[in-house]
């Protein structure tokens, strides 16, 4: 009688522990578990995010800048352009190497995207843009030229042009490339294409550039071309490039960039020239 009251007690004992077991198992572990995992949640959402690699790069990349070397510092620039996209300060990167792309490209000095060309009988700007695929303009503002008349034997910096535009709208900028490669970005003060949605996207190209006074149009050359208000119209879509008029007005439609970009941007562009909108 007691060996089997003893086997009950052993067999009750089991089933009790066995359940509790489960019991554990299914309910105070699991939710112990789920505590410690939402707790440790919580002190991951609390930690800061590790910093960019892109920073300390940037500061690496600022010393260069700094040791006032252009070739060093434009190589320099272009590598963490293309190692570090999304870096914080990759407008600050964008906008440096684009000053010195600009100083080096508008300069009477030989240098990348630029052949040297020397001046025969019977040359003129426009002739010489014909025969290189280059802007009258663009030569005449890179030599830093006081005349449009050449001289016979005179050097000439000609600029290689393989231009394409891109707008942003939403960021407000628009950017220039050379070749492929980044070449410059603009801020935009206004930009409104007519009949082009705010999400949409317009392939166009430039269809005339154009420069009038008192409402009459004026060649480059003329003496009165300096004074003139300038214009460059797209296709398709009808949007035009342009600088704030002398009343600010930066609301009406067209892509506006202050007066000193715009001139920038009028030599580099020409007829033909791509130019996405988005």
């Amino acid at each position: 009688m007691l060996l089997r009251l003893l086997i009950i007690l052993i067999v009750a004992g089991g089933v009790v522990g066995g359940s509790a077991y489960f019991a554990y198992e299914l309910f105070w572990k699991s939710k112990s578990l789920d505590k410690l995992e939402h707790e440790k949640i919580e002190i991951q959402a609390e930690l800061p995010p590790p910093p960019h690699p892109g920073i300390a790069a940037f500061t690496a990349v600022a010393e260069i800048v700094k040791a006032g070397n252009s070739q060093a510092s434009r190589e320099a620039l272009e590598a963490f352009l293309g190692d570090y996209p999304d870096a914080p300060d990759i407008a600050e990167v964008r906008r440096a190497l684009g000053e010195l792309n600009a100083r080096a490209f508008f300069s009477p000095l030989p240098g990348e995207g630029k052949t040297t060309y020397t001046v025969v009988k019977g040359d003129a700007l426009a002739r010489i843009a014909n025969k290189t695929n280059s802007g009258a303009e663009l030569i005449y503002t890179v030599n830093q030229l006081d005349t449009i008349n050449l001289q016979i034997g005179q050097i000439l910096q000609v600029p290689e042009l393989d231009i394409k535009v891109s707008v942003d709208r939403k960021n407000k900028t628009l950017t220039v490339t050379s070749h492929g490669n980044f070449f410059r970005e603009y801020p935009l003060l206004g930009a409104l294409v007519p009949r082009l949605s705010d999400d949409g996207t317009l392939e166009a190209t430039v269809s005339e550039k154009i420069a009038t006074v008192a409402g009459k149009r004026v060649s480059f050359g003329e003496k009165t071309y300096p004074e003139s208000e300038r214009i460059v119209q797209l296709a398709p879509g009808g949007a035009v490039l342009r600088t704030v008029g002398s009343d600010g007005d930066a609301s009406a439609q067209g892509i506006f960039l202050s007066s000193g970009d715009f001139d920038e941007v009028f030599v580099l562009v020409n007829r033909g020239t791509p130019i996405t909108i988005q």
